[in-house]
């Protein structure tokens, strides 16, 4: 399982909203799709996007929004069920990325760990 976080502190609050929604829309997040799936296939040849979809809006700082895909991997003589959680809150000037990776199943504690991220955002 992995963990991983992206902060950006924006000049202003107007900065950081707006590259929020940019970052949340879906011309993006198809090319972030593409960009996952190539990333991925680098490290394990075979791997498969399953689905990728909007699971929800989760009440973090101003806006939040929590995504997850799923993707088939090859491992010796089987497939291997892969998760990835990307969930990113912006409060404030403050934007964030949490990523959560998993086999078999999703992660949990996605949202606790987040409210303890935004508790030091600004």
């Amino acid at each position: 399982a992995t963990v991983d976080s992206q902060v950006e502190v924006f000049k202003s609050r107007a900065d950081a909203a707006g590259d929020f929604r940019k970052g949340t829309s879906a011309p993006v997040l198809r090319c972030l799709g593409r960009w996952l799936r190539d990333e991925v296939e680098k490290e394990i040849p075979g791997v498969r996007i399953v689905s990728a979809r909007l699971v929800s809006r989760p009440r973090l700082g101003d806006r939040a929004v929590l995504y997850r895909v799923v993707m088939d991997a090859p491992a010796q003589a089987a497939t291997v069920r892969v998760f990835v959680d990307l969930l990113g809150f912006q409060r404030g000037r403050t934007a964030v990325t949490l990523s959560f990776g998993s086999a078999e199943r999703p992660l949990g504690g996605q949202i606790v760990l987040a409210r303890k991220v935004l508790a030091r955002a600004r």
